[in-house]
């Protein structure tokens, strides 16, 4: 492991949070039933192992007139074994916006308020450090990986993978105590300036080469 992950960290030029409210405002034109939302989003495959029944269901429980879920992400054809019932459910709500896959990754990220991202295995998560830096907060899965990029009851919350009602009560708590959601945001993006800025971590990753040339690790 070097330094506090296992990734080349984060550009903050490209995932550069001074842009934040403009690029939401622009989300919000086109989007504008997340206006004066709570906004839970999703960004990557839609697919089984990544915790999307999961995450619907759970929005499902939570689902009301002052919150919205945006998911970022093309379908996985061939892992998309999604349950029909639940997918048929949000595709008919107009509080659920299946975007698509988008290039445009730190805008759609700025019209989140939190990040769910209840998947079942990962590695040393990008895109939760990617949505730290764009001022989300998180939750996700207490498994390997994202369970170390964040920093539990500070930048986010950790549930079981493969629960529902776990994952709900975390929807819930983050979605209705504002003050926490700040809390989370604000130490997220601090967390990715002290430990994932890209130039730290190829710094690092530099020296951590030069030490196994000479045979010092």
């Amino acid at each position: 492991v070097i330094g506090a992950g296992g990734t080349v960290g984060i550009d903050l030029k490209v995932f550069d949070y001074s842009k934040h409210d403009d690029l939401k405002a622009e989300v919000l034109k086109e989007y504008p039933v997340l206006k004066d939302r709570t906004v839970y989003g999703y960004v990557g495959r839609i697919e089984t192992d990544k915790g999307i029944n999961e995450l619907l269901k759970a929005f499902r429980k939570v689902s009301s007139d002052k919150n919205a879920l945006l998911l970022i992400g093309g379908f996985d054809e061939l892992r998309c074994d999604l349950d029909p019932e639940i997918l048929a459910w949000a595709k008919a709500n107009e509080n659920v916006i299946f975007h698509g896959f988008s290039r445009e990754v730190p805008k759609y990220m700025s019209a989140m308020d939190i990040l769910v991202h209840p998947t079942y295995r990962e590695g040393f998560s990008m895109v939760i450090q990617q949505a730290m830096a764009m001022g989300c907060a998180i939750i996700t899965t207490n498994v390997p990986g994202p369970s170390e990029v964040i920093e539990e009851g500070k930048s986010g919350l950790l549930v079981p993978a493969h629960t529902i009602d776990e994952l709900t009560e975390a929807m819930s708590v983050l979605g209705n105590d504002q003050s926490l959601l700040r809390k989370f945001s604000k130490a997220g993006l601090e967390r990715v300036k002290e430990h994932f800025e890209r130039s730290k971590m190829l710094q690092l990753t530099y020296e951590n080469r030069l030490k196994m040339l000479n045979g010092e690790i």
